[in-house]
């Protein structure tokens, strides 16, 4: 199982010179619905396990600029690992 926490803090770190201006989560489970648990951030106690599907939406938003925000399905494959959905 993966950790939500370590998925979260590794993006956070990526965008670590413009922290002030992420301040949402950096994603979320995919399934019947389009935005469901298990929610990525900061503070979770959640993990992925083998065959989790979720989004991830990083985004900066930078008042009276703009803002941007990207996202990328993943899943958790047979071996543990991150895979990007539609390589």
């Amino acid at each position: 199982a993966l950790p939500i926490s370590d998925i979260d803090r590794a993006f956070r770190g990526e965008f670590k010179s413009y922290k002030k201006y992420f301040y949402h989560n950096t994603g979320h489970g995919l399934g019947v619905e389009v935005h469901e648990s298990p929610w990525l951030k900061i503070n979770s106690k959640d993990t992925l396990k083998k065959g989790s599907v979720f989004a991830i939406e990083p985004g900066i938003y930078i008042k009276g600029l703009g803002g941007i925000r990207i996202g990328d399905d993943f899943y958790i494959d047979g071996n543990g690992k991150i895979k990007r959905i539609c390589e």
